[in-house]
């Protein structure tokens, strides 16, 4: 394509030091760890750009990975249908892989008594009878985690280096082609996105059609293993910490502590938790 790469080599004092601001330049507290490497990126980028285009979008609107353990779901759970729309959104939130297991231990007792009989937003998606389940799928990735989570964490935060972020896969007509389409050409067996593969085997090399996705993660586990543990701690322990009216600390300790976690997994919870804590505190909550 004629173009020109650059590698942006990020530290972890970098990551805990940025995330105030990143998180003063989101009207909600999104706990995904790219919204500092965002924001880097977007102030090394407005030093010779103004606009830039980005690939967000494929996922959501072609039935990328993060609906298959849904599809597994739907296939094994048909011999039981009582309580069906319960046992979707479960699965739903559980495909994340976040802190809804967690919500009983880490609520305060009378949080968790207020909201656990709460509707779900999800469940009419979910349990819709005139569309398909990959597409309701589709259309509710599309709502929440594209709308609300990754198109608005990418537009703050490259609005915050004075830089426009354009999501061609996010463009209405792009989304309401992908819903027109039967589900059994974005999924075609094993293989995601297969129709928008197909769309661009022309002009692609093989290697990166077939290439399996590898995602874009952030070392968080490690890095609050080996580096943040201490400054995790006197934030989210402090008894006058924003979440303490919320949160059980006593639980949250014990992740901080890595009690129970034998591949030391804790890093992305812990990582919600503390974007949670920051966001509250620089926005005045």
């Amino acid at each position: 394509c004629g173009t020109e790469h650059h590698i942006i080599e990020i530290t972890p004092q970098q990551m805990w030091e940025l995330l105030p601001i990143t998180m003063a330049n989101l009207d909600d507290p999104i706990g995904d760890p790219l919204t500092v490497p965002n924001y880097i990126m977007g102030q090394i980028a407005r030093q010779t750009v103004t606009v830039i285009f980005n690939g967000e979008g494929g996922d959501p609107c072609f039935a990328g990975p993060k609906n298959k353990p849904m599809l597994l779901d739907a296939l094994y759970s048909q011999i039981t249908t009582e309580g069906r729309e319960a046992q979707k959104v479960e699965a739903y939130l559980n495909s994340f892989q976040k802190c809804f297991l967690d919500l009983p231990q880490l609520l305060q007792p009378d949080i968790w008594a207020a909201v656990q009989k709460e509707p779900s937003l999800f469940a009419p998606h979910l349990t819709a009878a005139d569309a398909s389940y990959l597409n309701s799928l589709m259309l509710l990735n599309i709502r929440y985690k594209g709308a609300d989570h990754i198109l608005t964490k990418v537009n703050n935060m490259t609005r915050a280096s004075m830089l426009e972020a354009r999501s061609p896969l996010f463009d209405q007509r792009i989304v309401e082609l992908s819903l027109q389409i039967p589900p059994q050409y974005k999924l075609a067996g094993a293989d995601e996105k297969a129709v928008l593969k197909q769309a661009v085997a022309d002009l692609l090399p093989e290697t990166i059609l077939t290439r399996p996705k590898s995602g874009m993660m952030v070392p968080v586990n490690l890095w609050f293993y080996q580096q943040w543990r201490r400054q995790a701690r006197s934030l989210l322990l402090n008894k006058q910490a924003a979440i303490a009216p919320y949160l059980n600390q006593k639980f949250i300790k014990n992740w901080l502590e890595y009690r129970g976690d034998t591949w030391r997994r804790y890093g992305v919870k812990l990582w919600l938790l503390t974007s949670l804590e920051i966001w509250l505190q620089v926005n005045g909550k």
